[in-house]
């Protein structure tokens, strides 16, 4: 761990903290519009610990505590404080993240460090190297539960101390692809008191639960929507085909979210697209794209091979939305598409998206 002096360019005090058992709070802040005016207080008393919270625009549960991130531009960055307020006997400390979600576009391109603060002295929690990480790493690193006690030299907190955990986060500028994504960090505490207690505290939570992987063997075929009139526009398609596996329990659409276009008016014609996959109206749930193929253009020789007319893109990692355009390309560009000047592209014909199957992609998504 590293100690550094940093001061946030914007603070939300929230706390929570439990005694012989975890407690939390949650808030359903959007944390790129917060509001410094309102403010709520509550106390909560827990066994001989209780605890004060001093926040805005958050609701306290027994569980666990939630900043929740939406209507973040690329290049926002901003920082959240939770100011923790231990008032009874001197407690040891621990801090649990929820595990991330296996496809999370938001939470994957969010970057962000977290440090506590312990009376002025702040030590970097995360990332133990380097400025910053993901918030889906962040959630990983602290699944397992971490000791805060031992990021100070005196082992118990006590009501006199002056605690916080400060998160930072940026969205990097060229993340245009995360555009009315979502994200949560979810974290429990747990405290129980230092009198009577053994030399070798037991971590209250469970350090070798793992947080569940995407695995996608397989990339098979979802669905083709077809270009009607050489233009697309951002909207929510229905797709023209769908595999026979994925007509029974769920109903998938293809939003475009972004479009880039060939000429003026009514003469336009789209030649690249950003998209994402909706199951039922959402993206959360949905399958992750492992492939997007762009129809359209003339083909490559020999002109007999239907997928000569077809540019193809991979999604690796899997993810429910494209990180980039997909672009339709003409002749041997088709290869690398993206080597093609816009002004040059053909109009696409169609799109065919390829996704991992749910049963091997996991239920955790």
């Amino acid at each position: 761990m590293t100690n550094r002096s940093t001061e946030p360019t914007r603070r939300q005090l929230l706390g929570a903290v439990a005694g012989a058992g975890a407690l939390g709070a949650t808030a359903g802040v959007t944390a790129a519009r917060l509001a410094h005016s309102e403010r709520n207080s509550a106390t909560i008393q827990a066994g001989e610990v209780s605890v004060e919270i001093d926040c805005s625009r958050c609701n306290s549960t027994d569980d666990e505590l939630t900043v929740s991130f939406s209507d973040i531009e690329p290049g926002d960055r901003d920082s959240e404080t939770f100011s923790l307020t231990l008032d009874g006997n001197p407690s040891h400390l621990w801090l649990k993240t929820a595990c991330p979600s296996t496809v999370d576009p938001l939470a994957d391109a969010l970057e962000v460090s977290v440090v506590f603060v312990r009376n002025g002295e702040e030590t970097q929690l995360f990332p133990t190297d380097g400025d910053s990480g993901s918030l889906s790493a962040l959630r990983r690193t602290f699944s397992g539960g971490v000791h805060l006690d031992d990021q100070s030299e005196d082992t118990c907190f006590s009501a006199d101390d002056d605690l916080s955990l400060e998160l930072e986060y940026e969205l990097p500028a060229d993340a245009e692809w995360t555009v009315n994504a979502q994200a949560d960090f979810s974290f429990r505490l747990f405290a129980q008191q230092c009198r009577s207690q053994p030399a070798d505290l037991k971590n209250p939570f469970d350090p070798t639960e793992d947080c569940p992987e995407l695995k996608c063997p397989d990339c098979v075929e979802l669905g083709k929507l077809d270009v009607e009139g050489d233009q697309l526009e951002p909207r929510v398609y229905e797709f023209d085909e769908l595999d026979d596996r994925f007509t029974v329990d769920h109903e998938y659409q293809l939003e475009v979210l972004g479009v880039t276009n060939k000429g003026e008016g009514a003469g336009a014609e789209t030649v690249c697209s950003r998209i994402r996959l909706l199951e039922d109206g959402d993206e959360n749930g949905a399958p992750p794209i492992c492939r997007v193929t762009v129809g359209g253009g003339r083909p490559m020789d020999p002109p007999s091979d239907p997928d000569s007319r077809v540019a193809s893109y991979d999604v690796s990692p899997p993810l429910t939305r494209t990180r980039q355009s997909v672009c339709a390309a003409h002749g041997d560009a088709k290869t690398d598409p993206d080597s093609v000047d816009d002004s040059e592209r053909p109009a696409i014909s169609n799109l065919s998206v390829y996704v991992c199957p749910p049963a091997e992609a996991g239920d955790s998504r």
